[in-house]
């Protein structure tokens, strides 16, 4: 008769329980001191890792505006345009921290050409003084690059035109500066149109109805986001002002490409996502009852690389790191009307399947030619602009 085997002992574990929870810290510790340690060399943010574009291309005699040029991601763009040799037209809304941006850039590129214009994209007055002034000095201009924008504002407010400010900073004014400065984009060769958007344009509280569209008539326009669907706006991930003005500027990017040509255009327009990216886009935030500006993070904070290592370290990009997107859009001498225009793009790469993917998930309506012509019908009249594009071919 077989007897059963003896129970194999269970082997003692090489550390107890106590022994685990007691070195855990100091795992931890070690290695994000390895992580602090090495991010110089291998910078990464929450989204993956940081790369800057590195090439360089001639770009004497190009004419850009920067909107927003005075600080954060605008003024690393301008930077950088300068030093590749354009001419670099800042504007802003304060002409005091234009001109000491515009010294900024000098010290570093004493060539830099620079023309700094006052432009208030909460005032669509203060809009057409801007390009009318550029038409009467400028013949023309080959790439716009729309970038400035608010978020994080807790307490709602409308602009002198009757506007929820972050819906017309974001997006209506800038609909309106791309139609009036269109005449000169037309005459340049190849020109671009650069609008800096934000991947918080496909998250849910992004959602748009648009007044006229045929398939949600029973629904109420939100473009306005007014009483509590403003919400409490102290991030971007909880304000659907800036989530819907954000997915707005990606339909505006894709409807003005296909009225300019299409694929067949000389002229490209594009949208991008810059990052996480710690600049000035918290001034107005008042998270956790902080007052306004504690989590803003002013130019001169990110100029030295202690900042910058402990900026990525936290999963943030710099300003600097943040702008190569937008720098790439500009200069990249391969993107086309063909394999570019219409088209959403991050960390210097083509990211038009994810933004896809994204709104068709959720049901965003990205892709959705109907809902993109509606928010143009609408933009024209909100703005006073009749925005009929001739294609360029």
């Amino acid at each position: 008769m077989r007897h059963p085997s003896p129970a194999m002992s269970e082997p003692e574990p090489f550390l107890s329980r106590r022994e685990t929870l007691a070195l855990l810290p100091l795992t931890v510790a070690g290695v994000g001191g390895i992580r602090y340690a090495t991010t110089d060399a291998y910078p990464i943010s929450l989204e993956g890792a940081i790369g800057m574009y590195q090439r360089h291309v001639n770009m004497h005699g190009k004419r850009i505006v920067v909107t927003g040029a005075n600080t954060g991601l605008g003024y690393e763009t301008a930077l950088r345009l300068a030093e590749e040799g354009a001419t670099i037209i800042m504007a802003g809304r304060s002409m005091q921290r234009l001109t000491d941006a515009a010294q900024r850039i000098r010290a570093s590129v004493p060539s830099a050409d620079l023309d700094c214009q006052l432009l208030d994209l909460a005032s669509f007055d203060s809009v057409r003084a801007f390009a009318k002034a550029y038409a009467t000095q400028y013949a023309s201009l080959d790439v716009l690059v729309n970038n400035a924008g608010l978020t994080a504002i807790p307490d709602r407010a409308d602009t002198e035109n009757g506007n929820e400010q972050i819906f017309q900073v974001n997006y209506l004014g800038h609909f309106l500066l791309t139609n009036l400065l269109m005449p000169s984009l037309a005459a340049s060769n190849s020109p671009r149109i650069i609008s800096v958007s934000s991947r918080a344009s496909f998250l849910p509280n992004g959602k748009l109805s648009v007044e006229g569209m045929s398939d949600n008539l029973h629904q109420q326009e939100n473009l306005q986001h007014a009483g509590a669907a403003y919400d409490t706006c102290q991030t971007p991930l909880d304000c659907p002002a800036y989530s819907s003005s954000k997915l707005e500027q990606l339909l505006f990017t894709r409807e003005l490409q296909r009225r300019l040509g299409g694929s067949d255009s000389r002229a490209v327009v594009m949208s991008l996502h810059p990052g996480l990216v710690a600049t000035e886009l918290f001034r107005y935030s008042r998270l956790g009852g902080a007052s306004a500006g504690t989590f803003s993070t002013p130019q001169g904070a990110l100029d030295d690389k202690a900042a910058a290592r402990t900026l990525n370290f936290w999963g943030f990009k710099t300003p600097r790191q943040g702008a190569q997107t937008t720098i790439f859009t500009a200069m990249a001498p391969e993107l086309t009307a063909r394999n570019a225009g219409g088209r959403f793009f991050r960390d210097c790469a083509d990211a038009e399947d994810e933004a896809v993917t994204a709104s068709e998930l959720l049901g965003l309506g990205y892709t959705d030619d109907a809902l993109a012509r509606a928010l143009w019908r609408r933009s024209e009249e909100l703005s006073g602009a009749d925005f009929r594009p001739a294609p360029l071919l």
